[in-house]
């Protein structure tokens, strides 16, 4: 479904709205970073706690991870690459354009959502089979990795024939939450660490999706060749992705840890 022009605008300018750009004050940025969009509500709380402690200030990038991928394989100076799944990361190793095999530092959970007190979301997923619902929101299967889950659940359940017309495609993740919030899909998929964090904690009811850890996205992270020189700072940072301290975040925002 292709939402009007002037909505689109609208909740592209909520999006931005919702998540500024910003720097640490005072410090300027020692390397960059290609983050996945779904990823930001806890990255943003590492970077602080990383800045912090080194001394040091990052240069985010944030959008979907098909997005990031296409953009280190065509030379983005970009330090450190943090996907929302295996599958991205492990393609720029494919490609010779990351230094090492993704590590997994965390499990994402997928979740449906809705701003919607007249729907039964204690149904599942089968809650998108309820009268009541037109829209169902979800990321762009093709460049994000909940948008790709989401289609998966679907067709795994065998409803993506029936339903695929009533979805709306965020470019991002962080815009299919939009869409669920403003009220523009009546449900939708989205990360775990987007409804227990703001702006839209307590907002909606929402049901995990992931029967345990196993089943969740694998948080990865590779560092990248297109940087030059190679970048210490971002060996530091993939290190701290480890760190205690960041397993606490990780957490905070309801990812499992290896």
């Amino acid at each position: 479904m292709i939402l009007p022009k002037r909505v689109r605008c609208r909740l592209l300018m909520l999006t931005l709205l919702l998540h500024p750009s910003s720097f640490p004050a005072g410090k300027q940025p020692v390397l960059t970073a290609a983050i996945s969009s779904s990823l930001r509500p806890c990255v943003e709380e590492i970077l602080f706690a990383f800045s912090n402690h080194y001394d040091m200030a990052i240069r985010p990038i944030y959008a979907a991870t098909g997005k990031l991928v296409a953009q280190i394989r065509n030379g983005a100076a970009i330090d450190i690459f943090l996907s929302a799944d295996v599958a991205g990361a492990e393609s720029l190793n494919v490609w010779g354009c990351s230094v090492n095999q993704p590590m997994i530092f965390a499990y994402g959970s997928i979740v449906l959502w809705t701003c919607r007190p007249d729907i039964d979301i204690s149904l599942g997923i089968d809650a998108i089979r309820m009268p009541v619902v037109r829209t169902v929101a979800m990321g762009n299967p093709v460049t994000t990795a909940y948008g790709k889950s989401a289609r998966q659940l679907l067709e795994s359940s065998a409803l993506w024939p029936s339903f695929s017309h009533k979805c709306v495609f965020g470019e991002s993740i962080i815009q299919a939450a939009c869409y669920i919030a403003s009220g523009v899909a009546d449900i939708g998929f989205v990360a775990k660490a987007q409804v227990i964090s703001e702006p839209f904690r307590n907002k909606g009811i929402w049901v995990n999706l992931a029967a345990s850890s196993k089943q969740g996205l694998a948080q990865t992270v590779v560092l990248c060749k297109n940087a030059t020189p190679p970048c210490s700072e971002a060996e530091a940072l993939l290190r701290f992705l480890f760190d205690s301290r960041t397993r606490t975040i990780l957490q905070k925002y309801g990812y499992d840890v290896p």
